[in-house]
């Protein structure tokens, strides 16, 4: 149940956002949820080779795209036919040489390799420094704590007493690395809003700061302290120039009626 809760919450995000890490976690998620589904059609042992391949290959793609997931939240693209492949080539040598391993040990390979990739996970969410400590720190522990309680629980016989608490102990574990996925999201996501936000801002700033508020019958310029200045004043605030005065044509024209030679209108 808790698979199927965060798997649906995950996909409408992914939906909404789409951003790559979602996409590979909602993955992850659906690949946990049919795994389930495909261990109570197929209880271990499987009467045929295939269905230990499937097993190993739902087993180790959740891990991958766990993996994936975390590698696109630090900024790294993951190339999904290369996750895919990779899964499927060990999941059919984990099928393959089961039959030659005495007892369990060909299951122990693909769980080894499952908790191997989670760990690395786990210590690349676990150090990635721009999520909070908090937060990356329960989501990297738990997400590794699952990873060794689903193996032992692949492991231990269904008449074993000590099934029932490893399933329990699994299913706050599950919880916690989901709500962690949330976390992080909402995180990722303020923080990339805040991001563009203060970018609008410095850009309507720069903007602003190409303007002068210049009044349109004196032409005196208003400053950053609100204060009215003549041109000349404004400018030589702000430079090294100086003012001189004297007339142009036009204005000895219109002023005076005459121009700058002497001769009248």
């Amino acid at each position: 149940m808790n698979g199927i809760v965060c798997l649906f919450v995950l996909a409408y995000l992914a939906t909404v956002r789409r951003d790559r890490f979602l996409l590979y976690w909602t993955g992850a998620w659906a690949l946990l949820v049919l795994r389930f589904i495909w261990g109570g059609i197929w209880p271990s042992p499987w009467p045929h080779l295939w269905l230990g391949a499937v097993d190993a290959f739902l087993r180790l793609t959740f891990a991958g795209c766990m993996l994936a997931g975390v590698e696109e939240l630090r900024g790294r693209r993951v190339d999904p036919r290369l996750l895919f492949g990779a899964a499927l080539l060990y999941a059919v040598f984990c099928a393959s040489v089961a039959q030659y391993l005495p007892g369990e040990m060909g299951r122990i390979l693909d769980l080894g390799a499952m908790i191997a990739i989670l760990m690395v996970a786990s210590w690349r969410l676990g150090g990635y420094t721009p999520l909070p400590v908090a937060e990356r720190s329960v989501t990297a522990i738990t997400l590794a704590a699952y990873a060794f309680l689903s193996a032992i629980m692949a492991l231990v016989p269904e008449q074993s007493a000590l099934l029932k608490p490893v399933f329990f102990a699994s299913l706050p574990t599950q919880m916690c690395v989901g709500m962690g996925m949330f976390a992080l999201f909402f995180r990722t996501s303020y923080e990339a809003e805040l991001r563009a936000e203060r970018q609008r801002g410095a850009t309507l700033t720069a903007a602003l700061q190409d303007f002068l508020p210049i009044c349109m019958h004196c032409k005196s310029i208003r400053d950053e302290q609100q204060h009215w200045k003549t041109i000349e004043q404004y400018v030589a605030d702000r430079s090294t120039v100086r003012f001189s005065h004297g007339l142009c044509p036009t204005c000895a024209q219109t002023h005076y009626g005459e121009s700058l030679d002497g001769s009248a209108a």
